[in-house]
C-alpha cells in the first residue's frame, strides 16, 4: 500500500518541459539507494516508530541493526544536512530578503523528513531545531528508504510515493524477512535518477542554480552506464545488520562522500576529510608547459578533468573554489612569479579580497558567479536570474595562460597545485560565522613542475 507525497515550494516554471507539483523531497536522496534495511537482525527493537510506515522513523533507531551503515550515514552530509550552520544561515537571510517568500525552498532538501512532519514552519532557529530529532538527523534512513517510487527530476518537479505500510525498499536483490520490518526491491535506487532529485536545483526564476545531475546526463559517463552511486557509494562485500548469521552481501557505502566538509566538531569527520582527498586525488590531472623568449615568458597550465562524472567543479559552484596556485623561481632561486596565492584572511586576491582586491589578476579559478536582474554578482541564489559560469565539464579541459617579464638568470623553475575548497572563507564572514573559519579545508588535487630554459640574449 502506497501514498503518493508532494512537498510543494513557491517556483514557476523549470527550464525545460512543464512544471507540475513542486516538490521538494530527499536531500540528496539521490545517493540513498541502499538495502540497509533488509536483513534478519539479531533482535527486534523495542519499538516501532510510527505505525503504519517508517517514512519519520529515526536514523539511530535503525542503527540497532545496521550498525556499519548507520555509522557510516552519522558522518556523512546527509546526516550534516540538518544542523549545518551555514544552512541555517543561509535559510535565515533569504527569509528576510524575500520577506518569507522563500518558505519551505531549502528545507525539502535538508529536512525532508521533518518537513513531511510539518516540523520546519519558518522561522526555523538552529538552536530550537536541533531539538527535533527528524530535524536534527537532516537525510535519514526513513525517508530514502521509504520511497516505493518517484517522477521528475529537479527539486521542482520531482514527487515521492511512500509505503504506508511497514515496508522498506533497497537493492538487495533477495532480502530476507525479518520481524521488524518487510523488505522490497527496488533497483532504480541505484540510478542516477535519484540524484538528480536534489543535485538538479533551481531558484524559482527557473535558473539552474546547480546541475549536477544535467551535467552527469550529458556526459560519456551516463552513455557507457556509470551512475553517481559508482563514486559517491562506492560496493563491498559485507553484512547489512549486526548479527553474525547475516549472509555477506554487495553493498553500498552511506559516507555518500563528496566535497563538503562538516564546519563543526562532527562524527567522523577525519574520514570526512580523508574519503574526500581520495576522492579528488583522482578527479583531475595538472599539466605545465612554457618557453621564454628576449622578453617575457609564457606558462600555460592544462587541468584536465579525467575521473568526474560531471562538471569540475559542481553542486553550488558560486561557493566551490578550484584554483591553480603557480609560483616561478629563476635560477638564484628567487621568487619572480606568483599566482593563486592567499591574503591573510585566507582570501583568494581577486575582488572578494578586503585586504587586497584585484591583486591577483591572472588567477585561474574555476567557478560561477551569480547575477540578480540587474546584472551585478549577487551571494544569494534566490536573487539569482543569470550565471557565468567557469567550469570544466566531464572529460573536458580547460587551459589557464600566465605571463611575465623574462628573468635575467636561468633556467626557471614552475611548480604548480590545483588546490580545491567548497566555501571560500568570505562566505563564513559574510553569514557572521567567523568561529566556523577554522574548519574550512583546501585540498590538493594534483601538482606539477617543469623547468624552463632561458635562451641566450643573441639567439
Amino acid at each position: 500500500m502506497t501514498i503518493k507525497y508532494a512537498i510543494t515550494i513557491p517556483a514557476p516554471a523549470r527550464i525545460a518541459g512543464t512544471a507540475t507539483a513542486s516538490v521538494r523531497a530527499a536531500a540528496l536522496l539521490t545517493l540513498l539507494l541502499l538495502a540497509a534495511c533488509t536483513e534478519d537482525p539479531p533482535a527486534p527493537p523495542a519499538g516501532p516508530g510510527p505505525a503504519d510506515n517508517f517514512l519519520q522513523v529515526a536514523a539511530a533507531e535503525c542503527g540497532q541493526c545496521h550498525t556499519t551503515h548507520f555509522a557510516e550515514w552519522q558522518g556523512s552530509m546527509h546526516a550534516y544536512a540538518g544542523t549545518d550552520p551555514l544552512w541555517y544561515a543561509i535559510n535565515a537571510a533569504g527569509q528576510e530578503d524575500t520577506g518569507g517568500k522563500l518558505d519551505q525552498f531549502c528545507v525539502g532538501c535538508h529536512l525532508p523528513a521533518a518537513q513531511l512532519a510539518g516540523l520546519t514552519s519558518m522561522p526555523l532557529d538552529r538552536k530550537t531545531a536541533l531539538d527535533r530529532t527528524l530535524v536534527r538527523e537532516g537525510v535519514g534512513c526513513g525517508f530514502c528508504h521509504s520511497i516505493d517510487r518517484f517522477t521528475g527530476i529537479s527539486n521542482r518537479e520531482a514527487a515521492f510515493t511512500f509505503a504506508t505500510d511497514r515496508r522498506v525498499y533497497g537493492t538487495i536483490p533477495d532480502p530476507l524477512v525479518t520481524p521488524y520490518h518487510e523488505a522490497e526491491v527496488r533497483s532504480g535506487m541505484g540510478n542516477s535518477a535519484y540524484c538528480g532529485t536534489c543535485h538538479q536545483v533551481e531558484n524559482d526564476a527557473g535558473l539552474p542554480i546547480e546541475s549536477t545531475y544535467t551535467e552527469w546526463f550529458e556526459s560519456n559517463y551516463n552513455a557507457t552506464g556509470v551512475d553517481c552511486q559508482d563514486c559517491h557509494m562506492p560496493e563491498y562485500q559485507g553484512r547489512a545488520t549486526s548479527s553474525p548469521d547475516s549472509p555477506l552481501r554487495t553493498l553500498h557505502r552511506h559516507t555518500f562522500v563528496g566535497v563538503d566538509v562538516a564546519l563543526e566538531d562532527f562524527p567522523g569527520r577525519d574520514a570526512q576529510i580523508a574519503d574526500i582527498a581520495e576522492l579528488l586525488a583522482g578527479a583531475a590531472r595538472l599539466e605545465l608547459s612554457g618557453a621564454a623568449d628576449a622578453d617575457s615568458v609564457r606558462v600555460t597550465a592544462t587541468v584536465r578533468n579525467v575521473g568526474t562524472g560531471h562538471d569540475l567543479p559542481s553542486g553550488p559552484t558560486s561557493e566551490r573554489q578550484l584554483w591553480i596556485e603557480i609560483h616561478v623561481e629563476d635560477g638564484d632561486g628567487t621568487g619572480v612569479f606568483a599566482s593563486g596565492e592567499l591574503d591573510q584572511n585566507d582570501d583568494l586576491k581577486d575582488h572578494h579580497s578586503i585586504l587586497e582586491p584585484g591583486a591577483d589578476p591572472q588567477l585561474a579559478l574555476w567557478n560561477s558567479v551569480l547575477l540578480d536582474a540587474q546584472g551585478d554578482e549577487t551571494p544569494f541564489m534566490w536573487r539569482a536570474r543569470n550565471q557565468e559560469s567557469r567550469r570544466i565539464p566531464a572529460q573536458g579541459t580547460s587551459d589557464a595562460l600566465y605571463r611575465f617579464n623574462r628573468p635575467s638568470v636561468g633556467p626557471l623553475r614552475v611548480h604548480a597545485r590545483l588546490q580545491f575548497r567548497a566555501l571560500p572563507p568570505y562566505t563564513l564572514r559574510e553569514r557572521g560565522l567567523d568561529e566556523r573559519l577554522p574548519f574550512l579545508e583546501i585540498f590538493t588535487v594534483d601538482e606539477a613542475e617543469i623547468t624552463i630554459p632561458l635562451p641566450s640574449p643573441t639567439s
